[in-house]
Order: C-alpha cells, then structure tokens, then sequence
C-alpha cells in the first residue's frame, strides 16, 4: 500500500515537505533526453528556417525556444540522482551564493550552471520576437520562477530566490546577444542568407544587404543597387546631369555650351 503524500509546515532546517514526491533518473538518463529534445528542436528549426512568419513570430527560434524549455525542464523537474533529502526553500536574496563563498569552485559551477541554463531562452526568444531585449529577459525570468514554484514537491531540489536571480541574469545575456545578432544581421555582416532567416522575410524590415565589392564602398554599392532597381546601366549619369538642369532623365540632357549653327556660318 503507497503512503499518501503528506505536507508539513517548514522545519528550521529548511525542508519544505516531510515525504516529498521521489521521481527522476540518473543524470546519463538526463543527458540523453536533453540530447534528444534539443536534437528535435534543431531539427523541426530547420525544417521550417524558410518558412514564413506565424502571428510576427519566427517559427524557426520558436521552436527553439521550445526545445530550450524542454532541456531545462528535464534538468530542473526531476529528482537528482542519489538525493536523500527532501526539498527545501530559500527565500533570502543572495543567501546560497553567500553559502558557497568558502569554494570558489562549487560557487563557479552554480553560477555558470545558473546562468548558461538560461542564456539560449533569452537569445532564442529575442530572435523570435526581434525586439524588445528587456522583454524578453523578463520572459526569461518568469519561466525561472514558473520552475522554482513547480520544483517545490519534488525530491532533493530547492526553491530557491538565488536560482531565480542568476537565470534571470541568464536570459538578460541571451537577450542581449541576440539583439546583437539581429542588428549585425540587418547591416550585413553575418551575410544575406543569414539575415533573411534572421528576419523572417517581413514587410517592415525589407532592406537590402549591402554588398561590398574590394575596391568600393558601401555608398558605390548602394548607388549602383538604386541605378540597377531603376533600369539604368551601372555608372549611367543621367539622373544625375537632370537633376543639375532640371529636365526629366529621358529626355536628351541640354548640353552646357551653345549649339554651333553651320547654316549662319555658310551665309557669312
């Protein structure tokens, strides 16, 4: 006969729950599922990398994002290997990186652990949406506290305020890094197959990529795109020389100095 799961106030030592739920796996078991959703993820990304925007978002960091909240489900909701003590929660900001302060080492591994769980949400959400960089983190944010809530009746993990803190921190990178990659995009840096998957192919956002040859400049290049969009032959002045005299470029050009009239010379 199972003993029903009971519930007891919070002991002085911290443990949140008497007989906590007691589920999970060893971590190679983790591992191996957080290969394969993110193996998934990638691939239904690429599947779908050229297809058209769903509802201003890009389908292909969607689903991204969906394999990233997989992974860190897998890590994060189930019971650790070996644990034997129930959960606990910490609610005093800064109270467990304080506690690993003694080792340098295990206060590394938490915060990197921390920290880089949460920077492919940011960046990934960012390429989603493609705006609003503090949005997003806090997206990121609200996923961690959503976590921290759900890891309360599960055996040997912590509610922690510090987890909260440093995956915050985490998506605010990923964020960052990603409006950096969108913007180096949109000028043409990481090429124009990159910044056509980048930006979805929107209406608002079709600017051509300059492309520079050695030799020129950015500004010949775009002057030679505006000439080939308007029919004209690359170094064609004609636009140019009507402006200067206020004629229409079809029409012949006036020249600057006086036509000769050899008709009036042959009567002189």
């Amino acid at each position: 006969m199972t003993t029903p799961l009971t519930f007891a106030p919070v002991h002085a030592d911290g443990y949140w729950f008497s007989n906590a739920l007691r589920f999970g796996g060893s971590f190679g078991t983790q591992l191996v599922l957080d290969i394969v959703v993110a193996a998934l993820a990638v691939a239904a990304a690429w599947a779908v990398r050229n297809r058209r925007q769903w509802h201003g978002l890009n389908l292909w960091a969607l689903c991204l994002v969906v394999g990233t909240l997989g992974v860190i489900a897998i890590s994060t909701l189930t019971r650790r290997a070996g644990a034997t003590s129930p959960g606990h929660l910490q609610l005093t900001p800064f109270g467990t990186l304080s506690r690993y302060t003694h080792d340098p080492a295990d206060l590394l591994i938490y915060l990197v652990g921390n920290v880089a769980m949460f920077v492919p949400l940011g960046l990934f959400l960012h390429l989603a949406v493609r705006r609003w960089v503090l949005a997003c983190a806090a997206l990121a944010m609200l996923v961690s506290i959503g976590v921290e809530i759900l890891q309360l009746p599960i055996y040997s993990r912590a509610t922690d305020i510090d987890d909260v803190i440093t995956n915050g921190l985490g998506g605010l990178i990923g964020a960052v890094v990603g409006g950096a990659v969108v913007w180096l995009a949109r000028v043409g840096v990481l090429g124009a197959w990159v910044y056509q998957i980048v930006d979805g192919g929107t209406a608002r956002s079709r600017l051509r990529v300059a492309r520079v040859v050695p030799g020129e400049t950015r500004l010949q290049q775009t002057h030679q795109d505006h000439q080939r969009d308007a029919g004209q032959a690359p170094g064609d002045r004609r636009h140019a020389l009507a402006g200067q005299v206020g004629r229409r470029s079809d029409h012949q050009v006036a020249q600057p100095w006086a036509a000769r009239d050899d008709h009036h010379e042959d009567t002189l």
